[in-house]
């Protein structure tokens, strides 16, 4: 069920702070593997682009019982659009920014953000919250609870 796999996952994705990277970069990976069996190739790549990105940055590849399905995913995305274009989306999804890639994913259509969106690719959060309190959790960022620092 697409749909509700879809639903989940934005429900998800808005519900993490930016700061909770592991979640984040869960919820990107998933959506990309949605696009991916929507036949949607740009926003699979540009997905998996930005995920592949967050994943280098906390040294957490794809779990190794997720990268077959992933491999599939990727070849069926790359044969869909061409190795360049292929190349050239994964490429624009690693440079988004945390918050443009959580936007991104956020839209309902596949266009990238300019800096004429809602959201655009600077640093600032479109998550006022993210700004003023640290997550329970610490945001992934080396643990402890983040609170009264």
């Amino acid at each position: 069920d697409l749909d509700g796999a879809t639903a989940l996952l934005e429900q998800a994705l808005a519900t993490f702070d930016p700061r909770e990277k592991f979640g984040v970069v869960a919820c990107l990976h998933g959506m990309g593997m949605v696009a991916s069996l929507r036949g949607n190739a740009q926003r699979a790549a540009t997905l998996f682009g930005a995920a592949h990105k967050i994943r280098e940055e906390l040294g957490a590849p794809i779990a190794p019982f997720e990268q077959d399905e992933y491999d599939q995913a990727a070849l069926g995305v790359r044969s869909q659009l061409g190795e360049d274009e292929f190349a050239r989306l994964l490429a624009e999804g690693r440079g988004l920014s945390l918050n443009a890639a959580i936007a991104y994913a956020s839209q309902k259509s596949p266009t990238l953000l300019t800096d004429k969106s809602p959201f655009p690719l600077a640093e600032k959060s479109p998550y006022p919250h993210a700004e003023k309190s640290p997550s329970p959790s610490g945001g992934g960022q080396g643990g402890g609870s983040g609170w009264g620092r």
